[in-house]
């Protein structure tokens, strides 16, 4: 997520990127496999298109649809990302039919998700005894007990 910029863009064989000094591509026919799918961010959620090529082929390649500027602060490239994504999957399903393509969350969606119901959990689970121990007791007759100003 904290990367420094990268653009990306689609050539006739390949996709090129080039950012933080380096440059390069991989080819659409060397992707064996792409996963798309959506993560919960600070600045809404963040689509991602993680491409994984053959063996061989260079390291995976994963474009991300926001943008780290700095604390608290992402942009959201929604309006490039999306045309990107599908004219990327367009031209990888014509150069390798065999690749695999999936959508959805990954396991680590998930586990995210349970981790945060059970951090919920334990939290309420703490809350509750900890606010009935500093609740006031009520006075026997009704009355509220006096306040520390009324005594000066």
């Amino acid at each position: 997520m904290f990367t420094r910029d990268r653009s990306y863009g689609l050539g006739e064989s390949a996709l090129h990127w080039q950012g933080d000094g380096r440059s390069g591509e991989l080819a659409y026919a060397d992707v064996r496999a792409l996963r798309l799918y959506r993560v919960p961010g600070l600045g809404g959620d963040v689509g991602l298109c993680v491409l994984r090529p053959k063996r061989g082929a260079g390291r995976k390649v994963v474009l991300k649809s926001a943008h780290f500027r700095s604390l608290g602060n992402f942009e959201n490239r929604d309006e490039s990302y999306v045309p990107l994504v599908r004219e990327l999957l367009k031209r990888i399903a014509a150069a390798n039919p065999q690749a695999q393509m999936v959508g959805g969350s990954s396991a680590l969606w998930w586990l995210w998700l349970v981790l945060s119901v059970l951090t919920a959990g334990i939290f309420l689970i703490l809350a509750v005894p900890y606010s009935a121990a500093t609740t006031s007791r009520a006075v026997p007759g009704g009355r509220s007990p006096p306040s520390a100003s009324c005594c000066r």
